[in-house]
């Protein structure tokens, strides 16, 4: 979902989301990434949430070339198309 999104639409896209099989806690657009030995959010946006529009990650397989989507792609995408 692009960042603009109202919040709204955030909440009712992250009611569709399973829980966390190894947890069982929750997946939410305002949780923070997080290092993996102590836990604690490398940006915490509980704390700064203002901050959360302005990060964005996304993964790829190393050696390939990331791919970036254009607004209409994302649209599609977010309309199961």
């Amino acid at each position: 979902m692009p960042h603009d999104t109202a919040p709204d639409a955030w909440r009712t896209y992250e009611e569709t989301l399973p829980e966390c099989t190894r947890c069982g806690g929750d997946f939410a657009h305002r949780h923070s990434l997080r290092c993996p030995m102590c836990g604690e959010p490398y940006i915490d946006f509980a704390k700064y949430p203002e901050e959360r529009p302005l990060e964005y990650y996304g993964n790829y397989f190393y050696g390939d070339q990331p791919r970036h989507l254009d607004r209409q792609e994302v649209a599609s995408c977010n309309n199961g198309g």
